[in-house]
C-alpha cells in the first residue's frame, strides 16, 4: 500500500513540474506556445508589417512571437506610425499637347497639356467681334469643348464661330460663319444667300435680290440707300443680332419692292414697262425705315404723235412682320403709267392709255414695333 502512494505522488510532482514548464514563458499577445515565466520576451524596436498591419518581431529565441499588431493609420497613402507606404496600382498619366488655331478670333493662347482620358476642363474660350465662339475642331472635324475627353494624340484645334441673330420665333439662332457673307461695302449689289451688314453706308445705290436673300443687321451697323429691290419670284428675310437700342439700322429713301418699269421708247415699242410685282418680304429684325413698300410702277408711254400706254403698276407681294422695328411710310400698288401726252384715249384709269394699278397682296404682323401710315392700291395711269 505505502509503495502506491509513493509512486501516485511522485507522479503528481511529475505532473505538476511539467505544467509549471509550460507557462514559465508568458506572451504579451496571449501566445501560450511558450510558458517558461522565468523568460522575458524581447521585441525590435523597428516595425514590421504587411499590407493590412504592422507590429514589432521578437529578437529572443521565440522568434513567433509579436507585439503591438495594429491596423495602419495612413496619411495620403503612408502609414504614419511605421512609414508602410501603399502602393498605387493606377498606371501614370501619359499627357498630350493641345495647340490653338483662332481662325481670326481675338487674343494668342499658348499651347497645352493634358493627360490622355481626362475631362479638358480647362479648353479656353476665344472671343472675336460680332462673332460668337461655338467650339473647338481638330483636323477630321470632330467638336471638341470644356466637356471632352483628351484623346492619345496630340491635337491641332481650329476655333469654329457663328454669326447670332433674332430669328422669326424671337429666339437667338446661329449660322455658321462661312455660310454667312460679310457685306460691308457696295458689292455685291445683287444679293443670294446669307449676309451680314456691317459698318455704315449712306448713298444714292440699290440693293437687289436674286432668289432669297437673309440679311442679318450687325450691332450698330446704319446703311441708306435708295431702292431695295424683291421681284414676284424673290424673298428677302430681314434679322437683328439683338433685340437692344444698339440693333442695326437699313433706312431705304424709296423702295422696298418691285422695279419700276421703263418708259417707252422709240427704239422699241413705245408701250411703258409694267411694274414687277413685289416678292415676299419678311421682317423679323433691326430697324427697317422705308418710303414706299410694294409693287413697281408702270413706265408711261412714249410721247409722239400717235399714243402709246402706260405700263401696268406691279402687285403687292406678301408682307410679314415677326419683330424688330418696322417705320413704312405707305404699302401701295404700282402706280400705273402714264399714256404718252399725244395718246388719243381718254384718261387712262380704266387702262385704255394709262396702266392699272397694282393690287394689295396679303399682309402679316405677329410682333415688333410697327408703324405704316397708309395702305392703297396703286393708281391707274392717266
Amino acid at each position: 500500500m505505502k509503495k502506491k502512494l509513493v509512486l501516485i505522488t511522485v507522479l503528481l510532482v511529475a505532473l505538476l513540474s511539467m505544467m509549471f514548464s509550460m507557462t514559465a514563458c508568458g506572451s504579451r499577445n496571449n501566445d501560450t506556445s511558450h510558458t517558461d515565466t522565468s523568460h522575458t520576451h524581447t521585441y525590435s524596436s523597428q516595425w514590421t508589417y504587411n499590407e493590412n498591419y504592422h507590429w514589432h518581431k521578437a529578437t529572443c529565441e521565440h522568434i513567433d512571437e509579436i507585439d503591438g499588431r495594429a491596423d495602419h493609420a495612413f496619411n495620403e497613402n503612408v502609414c504614419s506610425i511605421c512609414g508602410y507606404e501603399k502602393s498605387d496600382d493606377k498606371p501614370q498619366k501619359v499627357f498630350k499637347t493641345v495647340s490653338f488655331d483662332l481662325s481670326g478670333g481675338n487674343g494668342d493662347f499658348d499651347d497645352m497639356q493634358f493627360a490622355v482620358g481626362e475631362v479638358m476642363s480647362v479648353l479656353p474660350s476665344p472671343s472675336w467681334d460680332r462673332y460668337t465662339f461655338v467650339c473647338w475642331l481638330d483636323v477630321l472635324g470632330a467638336e471638341y469643348t470644356a466637356t471632352s475627353i483628351m484623346p492619345n494624340n496630340d491635337l491641332q484645334l481650329t476655333a469654329k464661330w457663328c454669326v447670332e441673330f433674332v430669328n422669326e420665333n424671337d429666339q437667338l439662332s446661329q449660322r455658321d460663319i462661312t455660310d454667312v457673307t460679310v457685306l460691308d461695302s457696295l458689292n455685291p449689289l445683287t444679293l443670294s444667300g446669307w449676309y451680314l451688314l456691317l459698318g455704315q453706308q449712306q448713298g444714292t445705290f440699290d440693293l437687289a435680290v436674286d432668289g432669297a436673300a437673309h440679311i442679318i443687321l450687325a450691332d450698330g451697323c446704319n446703311w441708306k440707300l435708295d431702292n431695295f429691290y424683291v421681284s414676284a419670284e424673290d424673298k428677302v428675310y430681314f434679322y437683328s443680332q439683338s433685340t437692344d437700342s444698339d440693333m442695326g439700322i437699313l433706312n431705304i429713301t424709296h423702295a422696298l419692292g418691285g422695279k419700276d418699269g421703263e418708259d417707252g421708247s422709240d427704239k422699241e415699242s413705245g408701250t411703258g414697262k409694267n411694274g414687277e410685282d413685289a416678292g415676299q418680304i419678311s421682317i423679323n429684325g433691326g430697324k427697317i425705315i422705308v418710303d414706299r413698300m410694294g409693287g413697281g410702277n408702270g413706265g408711261n408711254g412714249y410721247k409722239v404723235g400717235v399714243g402709246y400706254n402706260g405700263g401696268n403698276g406691279g402687285n403687292i407681294g406678301q408682307i410679314v412682320i415677326n419683330g424688330g422695328y418696322a417705320s413704312i411710310n405707305s404699302i401701295v400698288g404700282g402706280a400705273g403709267g402714264n399714256g404718252s401726252s399725244n395718246g388719243l384715249g381718254a384718261r387712262g384709269y380704266d387702262g385704255k392709255n394709262g396702266g392699272n394699278g397694282g393690287n394689295i397682296g396679303q399682309i402679316v404682323i405677329n410682333g415688333g414695333n410697327v408703324s405704316i401710315n397708309s395702305f392703297a392700291s396703286g393708281n391707274g395711269g392717266n
